[in-house]
């Protein structure tokens, strides 16, 4: 019965998501990449542009450029967050090969509180 609590809580947490699929990072920022110069280039050479329009653009490729910097940010933190669980679990294989009898029950105390 507990799993069947924690299988319907997963699904309530990661039901249907909103919102953009998920690509891989080198895609979006070779994608991004591209949707920026084409803009820099349209403010650059169109010479009909309202200010309003020319503010648009430079709105939108700051806009771009910070949805480029939050993924990469988020990239590294996953991955140094994935780095660090591995050393934690490296370091428990480590534990529990080496500590035995008293110590390993004063240790595990010592974790579960």
């Amino acid at each position: 019965m507990n799993d069947d609590n924690e299988q319907s809580e997963k699904v309530l947490l990661h039901g249907k998501k909103r919102g953009r699929r998920m690509t891989e990072l080198d895609k979006y920022l070779r994608d991004s990449d591209l949707k920026i110069k084409e803009w820099k280039k349209k403010l650059k050479n169109d010479k009909h542009l309202s200010s309003k329009d020319k503010q648009k653009y430079r709105n939108m490729i700051s806009a771009q450029m910070s949805r480029v910097k939050k993924k990469q940010e988020v990239d590294n933190l996953q991955f140094a967050g994935n780095s660090l669980r591995q050393t934690m679990l490296d370091l428990i294989k480590i534990l529990d090969e080496e500590l035995t009898g008293e110590v390993r029950e004063r240790v595990q105390e010592r974790v579960e509180t």
